[in-house]
C-alpha cells in the first residue's frame, strides 16, 4: 500500500514538474539567439537607420531577466568634439522619465505609512492653500495615473536660466487650473500631477523633492551620476551630450534649455543608471540586493491601475500600457530638452530596454520599436471585426477634443496640433478617424493623418495604421473617447460651435465685419459733410474704425511672437508671454470700453438715422461685443492666456 502510494505520488511529481517547465521551455524557445547575434542584429539596424533619421548619438541598453545584454552608445554625444555616446558615462536629459521617480517617490511615503495614494491631495495642503478649492475630489492615485484632469501647460515650460526655476507652490498657484473632466474618468496626461505631487512630499517630509528622491530612489539604485539639478556640476559638464536640430541637411547645435517644473522634466541621467530601474522591475523592487520598493508597489507600477476599457491599453503607477505582437508591454517616454527617451518593459518575457537620443523626434524610435517586437516575438494576426450597424455608427460620429487641451494661450494650438479628431461613419460599419486642422498627427493618442477603425467588442475597435486600439464609452450623457497608444488620452465629444469649421467661420465673419467697417469708417471720413450725418453720427463711425482697427490688427504680432518667433527649435511662448504680449492682450479690454461709449452714442444718434442704418450700426455693435467672449474663449485676453 505504501509502496503503491510513492508510486502515485512520483508520478504527481514528474507531472507537476512537467506542467511547470513547459512554459519556461516554450518561452526560452522565442529567445534562442545568441548575444552576439543579438548584438550584431542591433549594430546593423543603427548603423542603417540613424543616418537615414537624421539622429546624431544613440544609447541603447537590452535589458533580459535582470540582466545586460547590451550596453551600446551609437554616433555622438558631441558631433564637432567626435565625442561617442558612452551608456555608462554621457549624461543625457531624460524629459518626461523624471516623473516616474517622483511617481516611486510617492508610493516609498506609503511605505513609510506617511500617506495613502487614495487619499485626497487637499489632505497634505495647507488649509488656507488657495489651490485646495481646484483641487476637490482629487486623489493622489489620480496624479499617479494622469486621471486628475488637468489642462495642459505648455506657456513657460522653459526658463533662460536656472535662477528663473520657480518654486513648486508657486508654479502650481499660477498654472494649475481646475479638471477639465469628472477626476478618474479619463487620463489627460500632461506635467502639472507631477509637479503636485512632488509639491506633496515637500510637505511631508520637510526637504525638498529632489533631496527626498535622491535619498530614497536614486541612491539605492546606484544612480551616482543623475540629478534633478539643472546647474549641472562641472565634474559632469563634459559628460552632458550636446543637443541639435537638423536643418538645411546640418546638424545645428542648440542651447541647455532649463525646465520650470522639474519634477516633470528635470532629470538627467545616463542609459546604463535609468537601466538600473527596468532591473529592479524584474528583480521585484530590489537592486544590487537593496530593496527599492515592496512587492506590493513594484506590482502596482507593473499592473493597470486604470483602463478607458477592460481589453484597452491603460496605465499603472508610472507606465502606460500597449499591445503589440501579442504582448503586452509597459513604456514611459520623454521628448522635450532636445531628446528623445523611452524605457519599455514587457514583464511576461522580463525583457526591455532604454533609449535615448540628443535630438527630438520619434521616427528612430518608433522604427526601433517595431523592430525589436518583430525580432523577437511573432507579429498577431488581426481580429475578426463586428460591423456596426449605420446607425449605431453615426451615434458615435463627431469632434472630439484631448480633455487636456489647454486653458490658456496654448488653446489655440490645439487647432494645430491635432489634439482634435474627427469621427465619421462608413457605410461598411467601420468609423473613419481624421486628425482635425492642418496637423499632421494627433500626438496624444498616437494617431496618424487618417486611420480606419473597426469594432472588434462592444464599444472597443482597432485602428487600421498600427496595431492599436480606441474605446468609445458614454458617461453621464458625455461621449468620450480613449485611446491605447501614444501618450494615452481621453478625448471628448464637442458641440458644434466648438468645432474647427465652426471657429474658423465665426473668425471668418469677425473680419469680414471688422474689414467693412474700417473701409466703410475711412471712406466717411475722407468723405465727411456734416450735413450728410445726424448729430454725433460721424464720431459714432469713427470710433468704429479704430475699434475694428485694433480688433484686426492685435491677433497678428501675438501670433508672430508666440508661435512663429523661435527659441532654441520651440516657440517662444514655451519660455512664457513675452512682455509685448502681455500688452497687446489688454486690447480687446480697451475696445469693450469703447464699445461701450459707442452704445452711448448709438443711443444718441439711433432717432435721427433710417431704418437701414440703425440696423446695420446694431450689427456692428453686437460683433464688438462677441468678439471680446471670443478672445476670452481663445485666450486672447489678460488673465486667461
Amino acid at each position: 500500500m505504501q509502496f503503491k502510494f510513492i508510486h502515485c505520488l512520483s508520478i504527481f511529481v514528474l507531472l507537476f514538474a512537467f506542467l511547470i517547465q513547459s512554459p519556461q521551455k516554450a518561452k526560452a524557445s522565442e529567445f534562442h539567439k545568441s548575444q552576439a547575434e543579438i548584438e550584431q542584429f542591433f549594430d546593423e539596424f543603427f548603423s542603417k537607420e540613424m543616418s537615414k533619421k537624421h539622429v546624431p548619438g544613440v544609447g541603447f541598453i537590452l535589458v533580459k531577466d535582470g540582466k545586460r545584454i547590451i550596453s551600446k552608445g551609437y554616433g555622438y554625444a558631441n558631433i564637432n568634439k567626435k565625442i561617442g555616446v558612452d551608456p555608462e558615462k554621457t549624461l543625457f536629459r531624460v524629459a518626461s522619465l523624471s516623473k516616474i521617480y517622483v511617481l516611486m517617490a510617492i508610493l516609498k511615503l506609503q511605505e513609510e505609512g506617511k500617506l495613502s495614494v487614495h487619499d485626497e491631495v487637499s489632505k497634505y495642503l495647507a488649509e488656507d492653500d488657495p489651490l485646495i478649492h481646484r483641487l476637490k475630489g482629487i486623489k493622489i492615485h489620480h496624479l499617479l495615473t494622469h486621471t486628475e484632469g488637468f489642462p495642459s501647460k505648455d506657456v513657460g515650460t522653459f526658463v533662460l536660466n536656472a535662477d528663473a526655476i520657480p518654486p513648486l507652490h508657486d508654479t502650481l498657484i499660477k498654472d494649475l487650473r481646475k479638471p477639465t473632466i469628472q477626476p478618474g474618468t479619463g487620463i489627460a496626461y500632461g506635467g502639472m500631477g507631477s509637479v503636485l505631487a512632488a509639491h506633496i512630499i515637500e510637505n511631508i517630509t520637510g526637504k525638498t523633492f529632489d533631496v527626498y528622491v535622491k535619498e530614497k530612489i536614486l541612491q539605492p539604485l546606484s544612480m551616482n551620476y543623475s540629478t534633478f539639478s539643472q546647474t549641472i556640476p562641472k565634474s559632469l559638464q563634459h559628460s552632458l551630450a550636446t543637443t541639435y536640430l537638423f536643418e538645411d541637411n546640418k546638424f545645428i547645435e542648440t542651447e541647455f534649455l532649463y525646465g520650470s517644473t522639474p519634477p516633470s522634466g528635470g532629470l538627467s541621467s545616463t542609459p546604463a543608471e535609468v537601466s538600473n530601474l527596468l532591473i529592479a522591475l524584474m528583480k521585484n523592487g530590489t537592486f544590487d540586493g537593496i530593496e527599492i520598493l515592496k512587492q506590493e508597489a513594484v506590482q502596482s507600477m507593473i499592473q493597470p491601475q486604470y483602463r478607458g476599457h477592460n481589453n484597452l491599453a491603460g496605465v499603472t503607477y508610472g507606465f502606460f500600457e500597449f499591445f503589440q505582437n501579442n504582448k503586452r508591454a509597459l513604456v514611459r517616454d520623454g521628448s522635450g530638452f532636445g531628446v528623445t527617451t523611452r524605457m519599455l518593459f514587457i514583464p511576461e518575457e522580463q525583457i526591455g530596454f532604454v533609449y535615448f537620443q540628443n535630438i527630438r523626434g520619434d521616427d528612430l524610435l518608433n522604427e526601433l520599436t517595431t523592430t525589436f517586437f518583430d525580432y523577437f516575438f511573432e507579429k498577431k494576426a488581426k481580429k475578426t471585426g463586428i460591423p456596426l450597424t449605420l446607425e449605431e455608427a453615426k451615434k458615435l460620429e463627431g469632434t472630439y477634443r484631448a480633455i487636456q487641451q489647454h486653458q490658456n494661450i496654448m488653446k489655440v494650438g490645439s487647432f494645430f496640433s491635432g489634439m482634435m479628431i474627427d469621427i465619421t461613419a462608413n457605410h461598411d460599419g467601420t468609423l473613419q478617424l481624421v486628425v482635425s486642422g492642418p496637423g499632421d498627427t494627433a500626438g496624444w493618442g498616437g494617431f496618424e493623418k487618417e486611420a480606419t477603425l473597426t469594432q472588434i467588442e462592444p464599444m472597443l475597435f482597432q485602428r487600421s495604421d498600427m496595431e492599436g486600439y480606441v474605446a468609445f464609452e458614454n458617461l453621464d450623457g458625455k461621449l468620450l473617447m480613449h485611446t491605447g497608444n501614444g501618450y494615452h488620452t481621453t478625448y471628448e465629444k464637442i458641440p458644434w460651435y466648438e468645432k474647427v469649421i465652426s471657429q474658423l467661420v465665426f473668425l471668418t465673419i469677425f473680419t469680414i465685419l471688422f474689414v467693412i467697417t474700417l473701409i466703410y469708417s475711412i471712406i466717411h471720413f475722407i468723405k465727411r459733410n456734416k450735413k450728410f450725418y445726424a448729430y454725433m453720427e460721424l464720431p459714432f463711425l469713427q470710433l468704429c474704425g479704430v475699434i475694428s482697427l485694433l480688433n484686426l490688427s492685435f491677433p497678428f504680432p501675438i501670433f508672430q511672437l508666440c508661435f512663429i518667433n523661435q527659441i532654441a527649435g520651440f516657440p517662444a511662448v514655451a519660455f512664457g508671454l513675452p512682455k509685448l504680449v502681455q500688452i497687446l492682450l489688454y486690447v480687446p479690454v480697451i475696445t469693450g470700453i469703447l464699445t461701450m461709449l459707442l452704445f452711448g452714442l448709438y443711443y444718441q444718434l439711433y432717432r435721427n438715422v433710417s431704418k437701414k442704418r440703425k440696423i446695420g450700426y446694431l450689427v456692428i455693435l453686437m460683433g464688438y461685443l462677441l468678439f471680446i467672449p471670443y478672445c476670452i474663449y481663445w485666450r486672447f485676453f489678460p488673465g486667461f492666456a
